[in-house]
């Protein structure tokens, strides 16, 4: 059995400091693929070097020419950088902006769109209800907490794969002068989506259920400095000030502000389901009425 590992590296933010440790990072991340390899032949699998990708994370201008970036492992093997990356089904590129990933996304969906209308005619409304949902609308949920705090113009794509999603069910085309709304369907937009799975991921850290990685990355007021003030009382957690936008969209910083946004009565639910019920009738609220 052959397996393939996928090497993250986030680039520093200054060009002195990344030229000086280059090197460095580089015969760190060698040692730790020849660790991996060593445990894989441990348990009798063989680690294909050759399908082994490496992607450097940097948000401003590439300092470094790909050649430099090449990973050595082994004189007969060298790993070039790539521009995208696949992990757990999620497109990853290099500026981490993730339009790969929604323009992947919106191919598949529009895909299965075009498929199921040719056959709308056989199709009343429920069952295009349910196959739209089982294709199309899992896609847009699966792993959607990666996208939080995008740009509208960047999750555009989604937005008009729900459209016409609505318009399928209800059977109107394109040129027709209704349009279904996503709120007759009782659907929530795309950034009230994002919103409902991370507060869904930040109410199993508050209720104990999520891994230990995840309630790691978070700090309640009342375990803080701020345990004297009401955010405490209110059982909030203590958001990380970020000077970027870009530092915004870390979980430990959208899903921190998510959950001290949400009322009391949503986060005190007794139950998983209770949760998500006043979740979504909160949410249908906000950006709705």
């Amino acid at each position: 059995m052959r397996n393939k590992v996928v090497v993250l590296i986030w680039l520093s933010m200054y060009t002195y400091t990344l030229y000086k440790n280059l090197e460095n990072i580089k015969v760190k991340i060698a040692a730790c693929i020849h660790h991996i390899q060593s445990w894989c032949a441990s348990m009798r699998l063989k680690l294909n070097a050759t399908k082994t990708e490496l992607i450097w994370f940097d948000r401003r201008s590439r300092v470094v020419d790909n050649t430099t970036k090449h990973l050595n492992l082994d004189p007969q093997c060298s790993i070039p950088p790539s521009d995208v990356v696949r992990d757990l089904g999620v497109l990853l590129d290099c500026k981490l902006n993730m339009t790969q990933h929604v323009s992947s996304t919106a191919r598949i969906c529009f895909f299965h769109l075009r498929r199921i209308r040719q056959v709308r005619r056989c199709l009343n409304e429920t069952c295009r209800r349910i196959l739209v949902q089982a294709l199309v609308i899992s896609r847009l949920d699966y792993c959607n907490s990666v996208l939080s705090s995008l740009p509208s113009s960047t999750l555009q794509p989604l937005s008009s794969v729900l459209l016409t999603a609505a318009r399928l069910i209800k059977d109107f085309s394109s040129r027709d002068h209704f349009t279904p709304t996503l709120k007759q369907l009782h659907w929530l937009p795309i950034h009230a989506c994002i919103a409902f799975k991370i507060s869904l991921l930040m109410y199993h850290i508050h209720s104990g259920t999520s891994p230990s990685y995840m309630s790691s990355m978070v700090t309640p007021c009342s375990a803080s400095r701020y345990r004297g003030l009401r955010s405490s009382t209110r059982r909030d957690f203590a958001v990380i000030c970020t000077n970027l936008k870009f530092g915004n969209r870390a979980f430990s910083v959208a899903g921190l502000r998510e959950w001290n946004s949400l009322p009391a009565s949503v986060r005190q639910s007794t139950s998983v389901a209770k949760f998500k019920s006043k979740l979504k009738t909160h949410l249908f609220s906000l950006y709705y009425d």
